[in-house]
């Protein structure tokens, strides 16, 4: 069990540094090279430019609440309101990014349409989705330990 929270620890590590990445090296190079051929793109890109910047504040905050909640699971305190709180704030960072990522759909769009590059709708879309899906997970996972922890107290009353 410590070996797979080690590895899950460290995954969330190496999910830090990617973005970290982006937010330093990749994002102002697009911004600047959008202004290079056609200066027109550039108002289109600065939503979501700002949304990726913007989106990952919830996405560095959801990655320490489960880190605190991995820290939690070790120390034997799964079922505990800690553990809730910790899944509810996973959630709401989960339910901020995608909506970010939902209002940039249409500038997306366009850019994809007016470059010829599908894959930017790929992506923004996957993150989206994916988003999503760890909002409704993380609403499952506390749903579960929410009902673990009644019938507990049930049980042990």
């Amino acid at each position: 069990m410590k070996w797979i929270i080690l590895f899950l620890k460290t995954a969330l590590m190496g999910l830090a540094v990617p973005m970290l990445a982006i937010n330093i090296f990749f994002l102002p190079d697009l911004v600047v090279a959008a202004n290079q051929p056609i200066p027109s793109y550039a108002p289109m890109l600065y939503p979501i430019v700002i949304a990726i910047y913007l989106g990952s504040l919830p996405y560095y905050f959801g990655l320490y609440k489960s880190f605190v909640l991995l820290c939690q699971i070790s120390n034997n305190e799964t079922y505990s309101e800690k553990s809730i709180q910790a899944l509810k704030s996973i959630r709401y960072s989960a339910t901020v990014i995608s909506v970010m990522f939902l209002i940039c759909l249409p500038y997306a769009y366009v850019i994809a349409d007016k470059t010829d590059a599908p894959g930017i709708m790929a992506i923004a879309l996957f993150v989206t989705g994916l988003s999503i899906a760890v909002t409704f997970s993380a609403g499952l996972f506390q749903l579960v330990i929410r009902d673990t922890m009644s019938r507990l107290t049930k049980t042990a009353s």
